[in-house]
Formats: C-alpha cells, sequence, structure tokens
C-alpha cells in the first residue's frame, strides 16, 4: 500500500511541473530590390557645378565656367559659398530676354533721358558687314577666337555668323548699294569725272579700279567706286576699252 502510494505521488509531482511553451521564430524577410533611395541634389546651383572628390576623399564642387572649386559637404558646408560665387561669376552666361526693353546709358552711366534700348541681332550684322567692307576684312575675321571672345563680352546676345554667311550679306550689300547709285544717277543726272587706279599684284596680274566723282543738288561732292577689274596691260587704248565695257 505504501509502495503505491510513493508511485502515485511520483506522477503527480512529474505532471505538477511546468511545461515549456515552444518557441516561434519569426523571420522578417527584406526584399533586396527596394533600397533606400538616394536624396538628388536639387538645389539650382548643382546646374552649374561638377562634383568632385579631394585627396582626402571630401566632397568638393568645381564650376562649370570659372574652373573655381569649393568645399560641398552637403552637412557642414551647404550650398552658401556656392551661391555666393555664381552671383559674382564672371563667365556664367546670363539669361536675358531679347523681346525685353532696355535704359540706354551714357558712358558716365546716367540714364540718357529714360531712352528705351532693344537689341537688334540683324541691325548688328549689317554693321559687322559694313566694317568688314569698309576695313577690307578678310570674310574668316568673324571666325576669329579674339573677335568671338570681344563680342561674347560686348554684347552676349549677338550671334557671330559664319564667313559664308559675311561672303553672302557682302554680295549683297553690294547689289544693294548699286541698284541704289543707279537710281541716283537716273534721278540727279549729274556730270561725273572718272578717275582711274592701276597696280600689279604679286602674283603679276594687272588691275584697275574705276571711280566716279560727281556733286549732288545739295553740292555735296560724292566719290563711288563704279567698278574693280583686271587688265591686259597699262597702255592707253587697253585701259580705255576697259573703262567702256565697265560704263555700259
Amino acid at each position: 500500500m505504501a509502495e503505491v502510494e510513493s508511485r502515485v505521488s511520483e506522477v503527480g509531482s512529474s505532471e505538477s511541473e511546468p511545461t515549456s511553451s515552444p518557441t516561434i521564430s519569426v523571420e522578417t524577410s527584406q526584399d533586396p530590390k527596394k533600397k533606400r533611395k538616394s536624396v538628388q541634389s536639387r538645389s539650382i546651383v548643382w546646374d552649374h557645378f561638377e562634383k568632385l572628390k579631394d585627396a582626402y576623399g571630401g566632397d568638393r564642387a568645381k564650376c562649370k565656367h570659372y574652373g573655381r572649386d569649393y568645399k560641398a559637404n552637403s552637412r557642414l558646408n551647404g550650398t552658401t559659398s556656392l551661391n555666393t560665387h555664381l552671383k559674382k561669376c564672371p563667365k556664367i552666361p546670363r539669361k536675358v530676354d531679347n523681346t525685353q526693353t532696355q535704359l540706354c546709358l551714357q558712358k558716365d552711366g546716367q540714364i540718357n533721358g529714360g531712352v528705351l534700348w532693344k537689341f537688334d541681332q540683324e541691325l548688328v550684322r549689317r554693321a559687322l558687314v559694313e566694317m568688314v567692307i569698309m576695313e577690307e576684312l578678310p570674310f574668316s575675321f568673324v571666325e576669329k577666337k579674339g573677335f568671338k571672345k570681344f563680342m561674347s563680352i560686348a554684347q552676349p546676345l549677338f550671334n557671330v555668323p559664319s564667313r559664308r554667311t559675311i561672303t553672302r550679306d557682302c554680295f549683297q550689300v553690294y547689289n544693294e548699294e548699286r541698284l541704289k547709285l543707279m537710281k541716283n544717277f537716273r534721278d540727279v543726272k549729274p556730270k561725273i569725272c572718272l578717275t582711274t587706279d592701276t597696280w600689279t599684284s604679286s602674283q603679276r596680274i594687272n588691275y584697275m579700279c574705276l571711280t566716279g566723282h560727281f556733286i549732288d543738288r545739295d553740292w555735296v561732292l560724292h566719290k563711288r567706286i563704279l567698278n574693280s577689274c583686271p587688265i591686259s596691260s597699262h597702255k592707253g587704248d587697253e585701259m580705255a576699252k576697259v573703262i567702256a565695257n565697265c560704263l555700259l
């Protein structure tokens, strides 16, 4: 009887021991494709700066127009120094509205009676053509680096034409002036005095320039080159034939 009671007590004690609940392991799966998006540089200054690294791995920003670089750590430096440089950068292109009128200033900086001035591409181009003709410049002058640099500073809005365009413009001006001179001769009917100038080029080619001198109705003396052509010799008979052909 005592043996039965001891076995019952052992069973009761074993059943009274607390049982540990099973542990459930939860694994969180993360999609490797979903990565944190990189923050882009939103400031407008980055349109004019290029990001670089210095010898120590620090962030630098180099101006695309002037070439000067600054510290560009977004947390430590920000973009204040970059904005300050853009306000003073001598080579940054300035955006100007071609249709907007501007105040005309005198040499001393005073406003010339509040006169408004508007940039005219065709007017400046015509003045350039007249300069090439008057100064006897080569057509390739407009493609020289020095002239392009000068125009970019003097008038950045002006699109410098190519030498082919200048050549066509010079012929157009010649035809316009030729028709204008012929009309003037018909209207005024002046008496014209002719002079010739002959020379020989380094290629041993003889040339003659025919110039007409006349006085208009306002008693103003004019001088116009009528023709310039090669001649076979400087003899009087040959020059007379050439002059007659120039006047026909």
